[in-house]
């Protein structure tokens, strides 16, 4: 029986009441409730409305509400314990645990990361139409790297890295979008990846 898949944490996420984020954000801009969650907007207006206190792009915030480009950096030494890393958006944590996540992937195996990715993406599509009554969805990414092959893989000299478009659904839109690749291949000769992505801005 394979090993269980113990989920540790690797990041905070950049929410707003973070007492260091949220000080930064209020000597600048301010933190308005929209009755559905926490937003960063200036001293005089609802926008530019983001959810988060870091972010790329997003200029209004940047120049008028404090909103940083700078990431947190944290290093890690990786040793034969470390199986798998998770990269996700926000819309797959709002919705799920990082054991819950790691539970989901674990039993696809290396060889099939796309699949493991591409379910993952759609549990967390499923919780967010469930916990709005089908009425909207988060952006959802999912990248899925195997650091190293699990005894019993098929073996292969080469890793590939791929994407999935999931058409993010809102109330006007009621159907999931065409699979469209953005990603090429990646040579990687002990590493397989995978990525599953929704691409919808909040």
């Amino acid at each position: 029986m394979r090993d269980r898949l113990i989920a540790e944490p690797l990041t905070r996420d950049h929410k707003l009441n973070l007492p260091d984020e949220k000080d930064r954000i209020e000597k600048h801009g301010r933190i308005v409730f929209d009755g559905h969650c926490h937003r960063v907007a200036t001293k005089h207006s609802m926008t530019p409305g983001l959810n988060m206190s870091r972010s790329l792009g997003d200029v209004l915030a940047h120049s008028s509400c404090g909103v940083s480009d700078v990431p947190d950096v944290v290093e890690r030494t990786l040793t034969f314990q470390d199986r798998a890393l998770l990269l996700c958006s926000d819309g797959i944590w709002e919705v799920m645990t990082p054991q819950e996540s790691a539970n989901l992937v674990q039993d696809f195996g290396p060889w099939r990361a796309m699949e493991a990715a591409k379910k993952l993406a759609d549990e967390a599509m499923q919780r967010w139409l469930n916990g709005t009554h089908g009425k909207t969805t988060d952006d959802v990414t999912v990248v899925l790297v195997w650091l190293r092959r699990c005894p019993g893989s098929p073996t292969s000299s080469q890793g590939e890295t791929c994407s999935t478009d999931i058409g993010p659904l809102d109330s006007t839109d009621s159907s999931f979008g065409e699979p469209m690749p953005t990603m090429g291949s990646l040579s990687c000769t002990k590493t397989d990846i995978a990525a599953s992505d929704s691409s919808e801005s909040t």
